[in-house]
């Protein structure tokens, strides 16, 4: 039993997933979007669930490089139409990682200069049409306070012009420091897993309360008359005997519920952030004493 839900969360989901499911590159034929599994959409029609603007995304952190260490991310974002508007068919999704220049001296799209920190990053535009193409290239960062990241060289045959286009459509400071907003906030974030089974999956950043609204519509499995909890935090409570009523036993807070469901026909996976999960552990400890 699937239980329609017409927000925007669920219609630009669905539609995102579907485009990342039957793409394919436009040079390889590749169908497959695999490399972007995971990625966070940030994107102008999923609204927040409690209407505050300020919650549609994380917002583009100050880190200094030198503070970051190694880190990767994965984004999705929409394209811009020539006009400047949003075009909601068209995404393009970004791979971030941070690299030593000694790699980057060793790859094939060698840039022609380097920074004192450097990430390899690669755009994948997906079109209305089914296609993708696959633009990799090297950002740098001096570490200077009141620098921005800026691309190194562009990998693209066309390198010159490819350039000068990824520099006007795209900020790529903010890109790179959304990322990191996102990367160094996954210890405290649950994580919701949702697409089509064996495709690439479009990754939710909530917590354990977002999770149980943006959620409760979800899909009756077959042959069920309910819906079973979503995982969720059970509080401290006292749990008397059925033996002997006068004896009760101390259940110490934990963990409890389904993490693997779908939603609109959508699979989804939940994982709770890792803060929590040391959490659970730490209580079991006291429990097992």
């Amino acid at each position: 039993m699937t239980n329609r839900d017409d927000s925007g969360w669920c219609r630009g989901l669905e539609n995102l997933v579907l485009y990342m499911t039957e793409a394919r590159g436009e040079f390889n034929g590749r169908r497959s979007l695999m490399e972007l599994d995971g990625a966070v959409p940030i994107l102008s029609y999923l609204p927040p669930i409690d209407d505050d603007p300020e919650n549609v995304l994380l917002p583009a952190a100050d880190f200094r490089p030198t503070s970051l260490g190694n880190w990767g991310a994965k984004i999705l974002q929409e394209v811009s139409n020539a006009d400047g508007t949003l075009n909601p068919n068209n995404f393009a999704g970004f791979r971030f990682r941070s690299i030593h220049s000694r790699e980057a001296r060793t790859a094939t799209w060698a840039p022609r200069e380097f920074a004192r920190h450097m990430v390899s990053a690669k755009i994948y535009g997906i079109f209305e049409n089914g296609l993708y193409t696959e633009i990799p290239l090297f950002l740098g960062h001096t570490g200077h306070e009141g620098d921005e990241w800026r691309i190194l060289r562009s990998a693209s045959p066309r390198r010159k012009e490819c350039d000068r286009y990824l520099e006007k459509h795209w900020d790529w400071d903010h890109l790179i420091r959304t990322s990191q907003s996102i990367t160094f906030s996954r210890h405290f974030l649950w994580n919701a897993l949702v697409g089509l089974e064996g495709h690439p999956r479009v990754s939710l950043c909530t917590d354990a309360v977002g999770a149980q609204e943006l959620f409760r519509l979800r899909d009756v499995p077959s042959g069920a008359t309910r819906r079973a909890a979503l995982l969720h935090w059970v509080g401290e409570h006292w749990r008397r005997n059925r033996k002997d009523p006068a004896l009760e036993t101390q259940v110490r807070a934990h963990l409890r519920g389904a993490t693997e469901f779908t939603w609109n026909g959508l699979y989804v996976k939940l994982t709770p952030s890792q803060a929590d999960l040391n959490k659970a552990e730490e209580l079991r400890g006291l429990r097992a004493r």
